[in-house]
This record gives structure tokens, sequence and C-alpha cells, in this order.
């Protein structure tokens, strides 16, 4: 309850980098024989437009992460946690919005049982 939540972010990055990386490190050592990898695909280069927007994302990421741990320190943790799943919904608009991505059967019906859970978790 009294940690900071700057080293409490912090901790979730640098475990979240470094697993990301080892994971990445690991696909792209195994590599594919005869073509494309499921995880690893041409490189395309990025313009300053997308090293800018990567920038800005890189600057916001420590405020959504600190306040994720203020939150989770001063509320319910059940409560708290049924908000902080509304990242996918998010994930599905942006999906749909940017990258004109259709949800199939088995993808809504994860959407609904997620939600479900909120749902049930807030009512009690």
């Amino acid at each position: 309850m009294g940690e900071n939540p700057f080293v409490l972010a912090l901790t979730f990055n640098v475990i979240a980098i470094a697993l990301g990386g080892g994971a990445s490190l690991a696909t792209v050592m195994a590599g594919s024989e005869g073509g494309q990898s499921l995880f690893v695909g041409e490189w395309i280069p990025m313009g300053w437009t997308q090293w800018a927007l990567i920038g800005l994302l890189s600057m916001t990421m420590p405020i959504g992460s600190v306040g994720t741990a203020i939150a989770y320190q001063l509320g319910p943790s059940s409560i708290i946690s049924t908000w902080d799943f509304s990242y996918l919904a998010f994930a599905v608009l942006w999906g749909v919005v940017l990258f004109s991505e259709r949800l199939d059967a088995a993808s809504m019906l994860g959407i609904v049982v997620i939600a479900l859970a909120g749902v049930i978790v807030i009512r009690r």
C-alpha cells in the first residue's frame, strides 16, 4: 500500500520490456524455413511521422502506468481491475477503425465473457 507508484510502474515496464524483448529475440533466433515466420515479417522503414508518434506514445506510457498504480492503491482492486480491462474495448475499436479488422464469432464470444465477468465483479 505504501509503495511508491513510480517504482511500481517502473518495475512493471522493465519486466514487460524484458519479457517482450526475450520473446522477440527468441522468435527472431528461431527464424523460419522457406519464408516469413508468423511473428517476423518484412521490415518497413518508418518515416518521421511514425517516429514522432512512437515518441509521443512513449512519453504518455508512464502517465498510464503511474495512474494505474495509484488507482490500485486508492481503490478496491476488484473495481479498478474491471475498469483496467476497458483497454480491450478500445483495442477492438481501433482495430476496426484503423485497420479494418473484422471480429469473428469466437472473438465476440470472448469479449462478451470478459464484459460479463466485469459486470459480475462490480455488482458484488
